[in-house]
């Protein structure tokens, strides 16, 4: 989706598809000639464009193919089916459908688009509603999929909350920069698949909305130290604040003051003590109590079913399926 539920992004990392014959360890871009390898140093090593995937404007201005008519996008039949019930933002009263996720992917398609003139999106997801493939649909140059069920995204590409797979039995070798430029050789993007990670349940992984309650706590550190800090002091607070009024209940009645008190008054409910108590009730301080009791109810529901369900949730954020 251009959406995965990811980390921030925090540079452009390029794509390659050649053969590396320097070692698996090297992490360098290389040239993928086995017969004279070369690892990519700088712009004099060899041409970088030669062996970088990227999606490519088509050879003609008629055509529609890649960057010329947008990008076709679908997410398959499933997806919001295995999606939805993986965010926990369903039991925080928000409601979140098919038609909200699908706005989610097309917003962040939208802000692609918007920091490049030639880059755009076009959703054909209604075109692929009966394709029961899992790899492709004809209709979608990106295909967005949830793993295969009883397959662990994690232990097969790392600890990843979607990636993006290539075909790479459909390349174009002379692709068309944005810039007008012809390279030759080259590796074009024709068809993609993106794979999200969809466990069974949210214990194993879950995600939330940018859009929504949770983006508020993962947009900065700081908000998430200064919420824990407040839960503390509140619930430090509110059992001060029950302990002081028990105890002055308590001390209303074993031991009352004496000022003013008149030893001939009637009993109210039979006895002195009983008097003294429903006096000191008369006169407690309610409202203090009513909020301290909220409190101490309120901060742990709110911190363990909802506060730390949004810190182990992923978010939808945009990730890039090729390089332009």
């Amino acid at each position: 989706m251009l959406v995965v539920f990811s980390p921030v992004l925090l540079n452009w990392v390029l794509y390659s598809p050649v053969q590396r014959f320097l070692g698996t360890s090297y992490t360098n871009y290389e040239n993928g000639i086995e017969s004279n390898p070369i690892a990519w140093a700088d712009p004099s090593s060899f041409d970088l464009d030669s062996v970088a995937m990227r999606w490519s404007l088509p050879p003609s201005s008629t055509s529609d193919e890649a960057l010329g008519g947008g990008i076709t996008f679908a997410v398959r039949h499933d997806f919001c089916d295995r999606l939805t019930p993986l965010f926990p933002e369903q039991s925080i009263a928000f409601y979140i459908d098919c038609t909200t996720l699908r706005n989610t992917i097309s917003r962040a398609m939208d802000t692609w688009a918007i920091n490049h003139r030639k880059i755009y999106f076009r959703d054909v997801t209604d075109q692929c509603r009966n394709v029961t493939a899992y790899d492709r649909c004809p209709a979608a140059e990106l295909f967005i999929v949830p793993d295969l069920p009883g397959s662990d995204a994690a232990t097969k590409v790392g600890d990843l909350a979607a990636f993006v797979v290539h075909n790479l039995k459909d390349v174009d070798f002379s692709p068309v920069s944005t810039a007008g430029d012809s390279i030759a050789p080259g590796i074009g993007v024709r068809e993609s698949r993106m794979v999200i990670r969809a466990p069974a349940t949210q214990a194993e992984f879950c995600w939330y909305l940018d859009t929504t309650f949770c983006y508020a706590f993962h947009r900065s550190p700081g908000v998430i130290n200064t919420l824990r800090t407040l839960f503390v002091i509140f619930y430090i607070i509110s059992i001060a604040m029950i302990v002081y009024i028990i105890g002055s209940a308590v001390v209303a009645v074993v031991a009352p003051s004496t000022e003013d008190a008149d030893p001939n008054a009637p009993l109210e409910c039979g006895s002195r003590k009983c008097t003294n108590l429903i006096d000191y009730l008369s006169v407690m301080p309610t409202v203090s109590l009513c909020v301290a009791c909220f409190l101490l109810i309120f901060c742990p529901i709110f911190y363990f079913r909802i506060f730390v369900r949004c810190l182990q949730a992923f978010a939808t954020f945009l990730c890039p399926t090729g390089v332009a």
